[in-house]
């Protein structure tokens, strides 16, 4: 049990930073703060919108509706991100050395899952308990529907870790290694995260209320025959994944790799070769792309989406016009915006080679511009293209338009130089593998929580001002303003402050 402990709270101080020193400790404790701090404005944020949602139903006693719609949503969510960290068979840094220690490898193991489980339980919370808090401000407080929460709560990560194991098995397994195997291994696994979009939409739309109301009634009222198969099938699952990725303990991560040797001619820019560097990396990291690319594919999806009938009968259901149609789009492309933060590890993926980067004749901004320009165009050029095709097909106003353009682009280059900054305030170069980069480092988790509160207080700010006095025109122009400064402001820091950091790195 101590070795399990130890290498648990190894993994997750690593997950952290992995910082060392008196400065590095005054530095990993700052951070922390800073995660602590986003995570439980998030998480404020989240409850009152929940309650706000939760009050227009309390009088028709349907709260357990809503209950069930935020469990969905929480499952949906937490699955997600679980599916973001299968690693397609990369093996970690620090396999070999653990097994040549006086560690049993079901030690090492459960250490591994029981860290991947704290992680995802942090989302669970995150995602579901404001729907609960919610539920419990607007009916009579029951002990029993509390225990039955909190089970279900802690249950939901044993099925998501479990899963994310299982289908990280198959995919290492059957999917070979060849020169294109990173990029047919991601794109299998975000057609696995695109399935699961189009599940949870039906679910949404079509599931009869009556069959959620008695499942959460069940849950509420901790029914034992229902209780007894969630606890035996997450746990029966979470076992079988763990015991699928011991198996994959031992085996070497390979790749096929052709080496040429050609004469080039052409010259070229450094800013240019540094561009060519970040898209070469991004092309041969299976986690790196299934991180990255379920962004521009959810905006492409949604924007073809958006151009069928079907979607028109929903507008109407919801008292939306194209004006509405429109806010909806923005609120979508920043949100795929905010998730889609490659250079916010770009710094740390460098790992042992970053004193080659520090080496070369090029000057520091070069480096820190082709870094975060390779974040922009990851999105920014697409978002322009479907914000475009759908004005011609629906029409916006001007007004509604200028914003469905700018906004998410602006956020866009706020998410891909602000990570770049926040990635050279905290760096891990010393990860067990690029999954614990992307997924399990401080700059990861400041890029997603700070995002997840800029775009929540920016749609606040839109809300407050839309249903105010003010003309149109201020109340769209005024957040633009906003976050288009705001933009300017992070790119000079990057430029700036993050130049003299990136000296003393």
């Amino acid at each position: 049990m101590r070795n399990i402990y130890l290498l648990t709270k190894n993994y997750l101080i690593s997950g952290l930073g992995g910082l060392r020193g008196k400065r590095s400790r005054v530095k990993g404790t700052l951070g922390f703060g800073v995660i602590v701090l986003l995570y439980v404005a998030l998480f404020a944020l989240l409850t009152y919108c929940q309650m706000l949602f939760t009050k227009g139903y309390a009088d028709t006693g349907l709260t357990a509706l809503v209950l069930g719609t935020g469990y969905v949503m929480g499952i949906f969510l937490t699955v997600c991100f679980a599916f973001q960290t299968i690693t397609g068979g990369q093996r970690a840094n620090d396999t070999e050395l653990l097994l040549a220690m006086p560690i049993k490898k079901s030690e090492i193991m459960v250490a591994k899952a029981l860290s991947r489980y704290l992680l995802n339980l942090i989302i669970v919370i995150l995602t579901i308990v404001p729907s609960i808090v919610a539920f419990m401000a607007y009916t009579p407080f029951s002990g029993v529907a509390l225990i039955g929460n909190v089970v279900t709560v802690l249950m939901i990560p044993l099925l998501t870790v479990g899963l994310s194991y299982i289908i990280d098995f198959i995919t290492t397994l059957c999917l070979p290694n060849f020169k294109y195997g990173n990029v047919v291994k991601a794109i299998f696994t975000i057609s696995l995260l695109i399935a699961l979009v189009f599940v949870y939409e039906y679910l949404m739309f079509n599931l009869d209320p009556i069959i959620m109301l008695r499942t959460v009634n069940y849950l509420l009222a901790f029914n034992p025959w229902f209780m007894l198969t969630l606890i035996g099938g997450a746990v029966a699952i979470f076992a079988l994944g763990v015991g699928l990725f011991t198996i994959l303990m031992n085996r070497e991560a390979r790749t096929y790799a052709t080496k040429t040797v050609k004469f080039v001619s052409k010259k070229t820019t450094p800013f240019c070769s540094l561009l060519k560097n970040e898209t070469n990396r991004y092309l041969n990291s299976t986690v790196l792309m299934i991180n990255t690319l379920l962004g521009p594919i959810a905006i492409v999806a949604f924007s073809i989406w958006l151009l069928f009938d079907p979607f028109n009968p929903l507008l109407e259901t919801l008292g939306l016009d194209n004006n509405g149609l429109c806010f909806i789009i923005m609120a979508l492309f920043s949100g795929m915006t905010i998730l889609t933060y490659p250079t916010a590890f770009s710094i740390s993926l460098e790992g042992k080679q970053f004193w080659i980067l520090k080496s070369m004749p090029i000057k520091q901004t070069t480096v820190l511009s082709a870094k975060g320009v390779f974040g922009v165009l990851l999105l920014s050029p697409l978002m322009t293209i479907c914000s475009i095709v759908l004005e011609c097909i629906k029409h916006f106003d001007v007004l509604y338009f200028i914003s469905l353009l700018l906004v998410p682009v602006a956020i866009n280059v706020i998410v891909a130089f602000g990570g770049v900054l926040i990635n050279l305030l905290f760096p891990k170069f010393n990860a067990e593998s690029d999954a614990a980069v992307i997924k399990q480092s401080m700059s990861s988790f400041i890029m997603m929580l700070g995002g997840m509160v800029l775009v929540g207080l920016l749609g606040y700010l839109y809300f407050e001002l839309i249903t105010s006095s003010l003309p149109i025109i201020w109340a769209l122009l005024i957040p633009l303003i906003i976050i288009v400064l705001l933009a300017v402001v992070v790119v000079t820091l990057t430029l700036t402050l993050g130049k003299r950091i990136f000296k003393r790195l």
